[in-house]
């Protein structure tokens, strides 16, 4: 098996010309003439061209930590969006755009100056984002939007144990607290923070199915739950499935569900399918096990649900499968090489292409075309960061 080694060298770029334009007394950032100008000498210019809808904003620009870089995807090809790379003054752990595509939403890392979550408005015709608001301060680890765009769930970073479920209004972005649940928790002693380790990785995980009716929390080694959840009402009882990480040494890291009623989850060894989730404990269908080190830290599939992919971190490799009804097989000459250490994993939104995300000066975003003989050579690469203490996280259009 192929191993891809770290290359490149992190490139510091100054930030003296970067205004902190957030304004900590109404805790909202507010406009300066400069705050999204572009940092690099081969930026685009602007331009009123329409685009094709289809974007990917990913984290841990090369430009600094607290840059994220946007792109337009076209035919093989992935164009730096006007004004990108943008810098938001703090390093994002979450990010997810709305289904009707107007919002980007972003974690501010705990413990920071901004921690919070933030909104920044999309400009449809062309992905660019503009100045953006804090819309809650608190420290959180992860987010998901629900796929109906009705509601948005953060997890906090301390314990894990609080997640708080808040209405989303569409038109104007904003979003409303009503209602918290409790979960069992990240690990003892740990909670649910962004590891500061090499590479940098989320604890804990939030996701929501395309068929609007669960929530899952991945909570480390403190196993999976599931809350029900209604395109109406959103979540409106705690949990009622709980899945057991299968020991103290494997961690449940993400989760993702297809339209058919299967979850798949990714933990440090293996990879499991799971049916019946509205009973007190899923039933596992046959698991795929994972090298040692190969550490399958997140999981997507495909925008037709017919594929299955996960972010091998340990191995900086890709592994890709099919489906049928909950059965993994794996593709032929999969795993792939990927970004250096690649954490990070999204289908775009025309189902060609996967895209992922990792560290490397030259490949640390890779797209690699979508077929049904697995995943091939990538046919578009753009640079990220080198510094691996600096999370890597992603998000694409609808």
């Amino acid at each position: 098996m192929v191993r891809m080694q770290k290359r490149g060298v992190f490139r510091a770029l100054a930030l003296a010309a970067v205004g902190v334009c957030v304004s900590l007394g109404t805790a909202t950032l507010t406009g300066c003439s400069n705050f999204f100008v572009c940092q690099k000498s081969s930026c685009t210019s602007s331009s009123t061209t329409t685009g094709t809808g289809d974007y990917v904003y990913v984290s841990n620009s090369s430009s600094g930590s607290t840059y994220v870089s946007a792109y337009e995807i076209g035919t093989g090809t992935l164009t730096a969006i006007s004004g990108s790379p943008y810098n938001l003054s703090y390093v994002p752990v979450a990010m997810a755009v709305s289904p009707n595509d107007a919002s980007l939403y972003v974690v501010a890392a705990a413990g920071s100056t901004y921690s919070g979550l933030y909104r920044y408005p999309i400009t449809t015709s062309t992905g660019a984002i503009s100045t953006g608001s804090e819309l809650e301060s608190g420290n959180f680890s992860a987010m998901a939007i629900s796929a109906d765009g009705n509601f948005l769930f953060t997890l906090d970073s301390s314990t894990g144990t609080i997640l708080t479920q808040y209405t989303l209004n569409t038109s104007t972005g904003a979003v409303t607290a009503v209602a918290t649940f409790t979960t069992p928790g990240g690990p003892s002693g740990v909670g649910c923070p962004v590891s500061s380790a090499t590479p940098s990785s989320a604890t804990c995980a939030v996701a929501t199915s395309p068929s609007e009716n669960y929530v899952a929390v991945s909570l480390g080694t403190n196993g999976t739950v599931i809350f029900p959840y209604t395109s109406s009402a959103g979540i409106t009882a705690n949990y009622t499935g709980y899945i057991a990480s299968p020991s103290t040494a494997s961690g449940d890291y993400s989760a993702a569900f297809d339209a058919s009623g299967y979850m798949y989850i990714a933990r440090t060894i293996e990879l499991t399918p799971y049916t019946s989730l509205a009973a007190t404990t899923p039933t596992a269908g046959t698991s795929i096990t994972f090298s040692s080190g190969m550490v399958p830290r997140s999981v997507t599939l495909s925008t037709a649900y017919g594929y299955l992919y996960t972010a091998d971190e340990g191995a900086s490799e890709i592994s890709a499968f099919s489906l049928s009804s909950g059965a993994l097989s794996q593709l032929t000459g999969s795993p792939i090489t990927a970004p250096t250490y690649v954490s990070a994993l999204a289908a775009d939104r025309s189902g060609t292409y996967l895209l992922a995300a990792g560290y490397n000066a030259s490949t640390g975003l890779e797209m690699f075309p979508i077929s049904t003989t697995g995943l091939s050579t990538a046919v578009a690469s753009e640079a990220t960061g080198t510094t691996t203490t600096i999370p890597v996280v992603m998000a694409v259009s609808h």
